[in-house]
């Protein structure tokens, strides 16, 4: 059983070749293992799924098979063309086929049939005007991957973007504050980067990211990029109200493609979730505590004036 991943190719028929173990797929991994003209068996973790193919496709690999580091099955994307056709197995599947590897040559065979098609997406925008045009954004995204109901990825962002919203009614913040709902997150930030080459992105002054906010143990609050004044002044309002909170630094959502252009971001996530791109990931599951921490830190920060933005 295996899922292809989105963004891959096919295989045009049946693809069969020596299997090779990379590890976790890093390019020094690669580099140690003879994969030219094999299929690679890499666990998922450390790197993004297209990092991992890429470093396969550089070393000669000509498919790429990417075993679950969680029990079960998953989904996932490139974030953009791939090169060599690849696609998800379960962890079970991937230990047993190490096991297998430990004995000597194994033969894989890989048969992926894929449609690539150009499709429509949006994101939705409100906005409360502030005492100055300049914008805090305050966004989720709305999609979620195939096979998996989304409910905590990322139907909770997106109900912690809402309420926060609600409460803020009636207020006019020093910011103008829109609230933002991206499409084609799980295709490679696809809403989000679309966002940020309009003519728009000239007047955002910083951005906080709601994704996964409503299963975990851990309230995390992080970003990705350099400029750390949304991440100081969030985790500052944060403390002050006494939640508990990690830090982290994290990219592969849609802060990060703010980030990428200099705008500051903080991102808000709980962690782990055990059902994250299952068909686990449930209503029943998302707990209202978690989703108003979240909450919490959006409304503390978009109604204050934050001196360094």
């Amino acid at each position: 059983n295996a899922r292809v991943l989105m963004q891959s190719p096919g295989t045009r028929g049946p693809l069969s070749a020596p299997l090779a173990g990379a590890g976790k797929g890093t390019a020094a991994e690669f580099r140690a293992t003879n994969a030219r003209g094999r299929i690679a068996l890499v666990e998922r973790g450390g790197l993004r799924f297209g990092e991992k193919v890429e470093n396969a496709a550089d070393t000669g690999a000509i498919g790429v098979l990417i075993y679950n580091n969680a029990p079960g099955l998953t989904s996932g994307t490139l974030g953009g063309a791939g090169r060599i056709p690849a696609a998800m197995i379960s962890q079970e599947d991937g230990h047993q086929l190490l096991s297998l590897l430990r004995s000597g040559a194994v033969t894989a065979s890989m048969n992926l049939d894929v449609v690539s098609e150009t499709r429509m997406t949006n994101n939705v925008i409100a906005t409360l005007g502030g005492r100055t045009p300049r914008r805090l954004v305050i966004g989720a995204h709305f999609d979620s991957v195939p096979g998996s109901p989304g409910a905590n990825d990322n139907a909770s962002g997106v109900a912690a973007m809402l309420e926060a919203a609600h409460q803020l009614r009636g207020i006019v913040p020093e910011l103008t504050v829109e609230f933002l709902a991206f499409g084609a997150e799980e295709l490679g930030l696809l809403g989000s980067e679309h966002y940020v080459r309009s003519e728009r992105a000239g007047t955002i002054a910083g951005m906080i990211n709601a994704d996964m906010v409503g299963v975990g143990d851990r309230f995390l609050l992080g970003n990705s990029g350099g400029d750390l004044r949304l991440f100081d002044f969030a985790t500052e309002r944060a403390r002050a109200i006494g939640l508990s909170f990690s830090t982290t630094r994290t990219g592969a959502s849609d802060h990060e493609a703010f980030e990428r252009i200099g705008i500051p971001a903080v991102f808000l996530h709980w962690s782990p979730d055990p059902a994250y791109h299952t068909p686990q990931d449930i209503a029943d599951r998302v707990l209202a505590d978690r989703l108003d921490a979240a909450i919490q830190v959006i409304v503390q920060v978009a109604r204050s004036r934050i001196p360094s933005l």
